[in-house]
């Protein structure tokens, strides 16, 4: 029977031990003519949240490992020792432990483990059950870990919120929420600043004709790092960003050519495939112009009509581009290329769409009206 119990200041922690040699079978950690308890591990796994209740013994930095075995008829053979590290970096990961036994007498045994430390939780395991014993206070130990740990933000922040759900009641585990809590807020600020910095300056470098997609993804990278991070040292910044890309759009919607209603367009309507994309294309009439519909851009331009001018790359082997002005600033949204030697390559750069598809022309489809096309194209004008 256990004849002294006592509970160390440490909230959470119990350290059960006698003064005498136990009277109770089980497993028990010796230290300076004391005996400290083990008791029974009834978890399927290791880890921060699965520490409730776990007993210990303050095994000294310079003293051995020495485990106090009281079962009858007690064979070596018949258990297993291990220990698992209150670092808890792998939670799978024990280490089998080969103690040397020496026999007592009445059914005792002392067990020396060369291979353990005080920075370990205790494992025996036999037919009886598995019980454990951490050889250091838990709590102190994971503060001193997740203290000083080179651990990423994020993990120490889970680590810290599973070692409450073992020792809720712990304030130094709380401040240290707390403190990983900003880290990991500032770690994700950063993070998602680094974004918006390679955004930027890949809209300042960008043509004109590509700069409004750089302008969709700056304003929804800011918008989230805004209500994310609104208290963070580049918040302001993100403010005058914001600022200067709606004075660039307003300069870029003065600088639209002046809207120029066609006249007609011809029957013919030419329909081009690929990847998933649809092109439509009617030729103005009295104009080398042409109107263009692209479905499938997954953007705002999807299914709307532009003007186009055809603008020659080699008018004797016939290589052009169709060109909007209408488009961002400017955008080659259908590209005919020939070799010379008779290979003919057909692309298009969806508006708004950086990557170019290849598409054929399509003659079995049935394609809707160039009258569709134009009544469209007049209708977006004058909403």
């Amino acid at each position: 029977m256990i004849s002294t119990v006592a509970a160390l200041s440490v909230v959470g922690t119990i350290a059960l031990s006698t003064t005498t040699a136990p009277e109770t079978m089980g497993y028990y950690v010796a230290q300076e003519d004391t005996y400290y308890a083990s008791t029974p591990y009834k978890k399927l796994e290791f880890g921060f949240d699965k520490l409730k209740d776990l007993s210990y013994a303050p095994v000294k930095d310079d003293s051995p490992i020495v485990l106090h075995v009281f079962k009858q008829d007690w064979e070596p053979a018949q258990s297993v020792f291990y220990a698992m590290d209150l670092d808890i970096v792998h939670h799978d990961f024990g280490h089998r432990l080969s103690p040397s036994v020496r026999p007592l007498g009445d059914d005792r045994y002392e067990l020396t483990f060369a291979d353990a430390n005080n920075k370990q939780v205790l494992f025996a395991q036999d037919a009886s059950g598995l019980f454990a014993i951490s050889l250091t206070e838990p709590v102190a130990r994971i503060i001193d870990v997740l203290t000083n740990t080179e651990r990423e933000p994020h993990v120490a922040l889970a680590n810290v919120k599973d070692a409450l759900k073992s020792y809720p009641d712990s304030k130094e585990l709380q401040e240290l929420l707390e403190f990983w809590q900003k880290q990991y807020a500032s770690a994700a600020a950063a993070k998602s600043w680094a974004k918006i910095q390679a955004e930027w300056e890949l809209y300042q470098s960008a043509e004109q004709s590509s700069k409004a997609m750089h302008t969709a993804n700056l304003r929804h990278e800011l918008g989230f790092f805004l209500a994310a991070h609104k208290d963070a040292d580049e918040a302001s910044r993100g403010e005058e960003i914001l600022v200067m890309l709606d004075a660039a759009e307003k300069a870029r919607s003065a600088a639209k050519p002046v809207f120029q209603k066609p006249a007609g367009v011809s029957e013919l309507v030419e329909l081009y495939q690929g990847h998933g994309i649809i092109l439509t294309i009617a030729k103005i009439t009295g104009s080398d112009d042409v109107l263009i519909r692209v479905k499938g851009a997954g953007n705002d331009h999807d299914g709307k009509v532009y003007r186009h001018t055809r603008v020659w790359q080699n008018e004797s082997n016939g290589s052009f581009t169709y060109r909007s002005e209408e488009i961002d600033g400017g955008w080659n949204t259908f590209i005919v290329e020939n070799d010379g030697w008779g290979g003919v390559s057909i692309r298009s750069y969806p508006p708004g769409v950086e990557q170019s598809v290849n598409v054929y022309k399509d003659i079995k489809t049935e394609s809707e009206t160039s009258q569709s096309l134009l009544d469209d194209y007049i209708s977006q004008h004058s909403a």
